[in-house]
């Protein structure tokens, strides 16, 4: 779709069913999905009757060898009894093609720890699914990139705490995320959350260039400062 490469054929793949591929999806959700959705569910449903099949072709600036055979799903992804959003989902039709399957064995998801602890984070990868070798790349939506072992070990997790976005000062938790790639440039992703209890960072020093108060330094903080470096040079009447 919008984009065109040059291709040669380089033999057949055997392709299983449409039932075959969603019974897959279910059994592993979004990790055995081609550009899986970004939305959260906690059950999908998929029109089977109007399912296809089709080559998915990354994005240009992304490295292909291959087209990848899949099966096309309208899916609707409901949360509870809400309905979250309803999208195409690619499946791959062959089990050559699919990525590897990633599941974070530790810590559980939902734990909590008291800042400064150190905290074991491994993952395990599903037996017949994707091309090692893998790489692995940990992030948290809190403090960044944490890793790109397997398994790793820190104690350096912040708090996330910010009085403007948190109530009464209690702590939010990191959502952890392991990205794995393999052999074949294709992904899967699991996430956890983890708590860190321990002290609001608001309630520390704050920071001297942040004149407004409002816990932000941007051009209102020079504003003030400028105000009074004209207030006191008899800059204005």
């Amino acid at each position: 779709m919008g984009n065109w490469r040059k291709i040669k054929k380089i033999g057949d793949v055997d392709v299983m069913t449409k039932q075959q591929a969603w019974d897959l999806f279910l059994k592993h959700r979004s990790r055995v999905s081609i550009a899986p959705v970004e939305t959260t569910y906690d059950r999908a449903e998929p029109n089977l009757v109007t399912a296809t099949q089709a080559y998915y072709e990354v994005p240009a600036m992304e490295y292909q060898r291959e087209l990848i055979p899949c099966w096309i799903f309208r899916v609707k992804y409901y949360e509870g009894n809400d309905l979250s959003t309803t999208a195409d989902t690619y499946v791959p039709a062959a089990l050559s093609y699919f990525p590897p399957v990633v599941k974070i064995t530790s810590p559980a998801d939902g734990s909590t720890y008291d800042y400064g602890q150190t905290i074991t984070f491994d993952c395990n990868t599903v037996a017949g699914f994707g091309t090692p070798p893998y790489t692995y790349f940990w992030k948290s939506n809190v403090d960044g990139f944490l890793s790109s072992a397997k398994s790793f070990s820190t104690n350096a997790l912040s708090v996330n705490c910010l009085c403007s976005t948190c109530s009464g000062g209690q702590p939010s938790p990191h959502k952890i995320k392991v990205t794995v790639t393999d052999a074949k440039g294709l992904q899967s992703a699991d996430m956890i959350h983890v708590m860190i209890n321990g002290e609001c960072p608001d309630d520390e020093d704050p920071d001297p260039a942040d004149l407004t108060k409002d816990g932000v330094v941007d051009m209102k903080d020079l504003a003030v400062l400028a105000d009074a470096y004209l207030s006191r040079s008899g800059g204005e009447e």
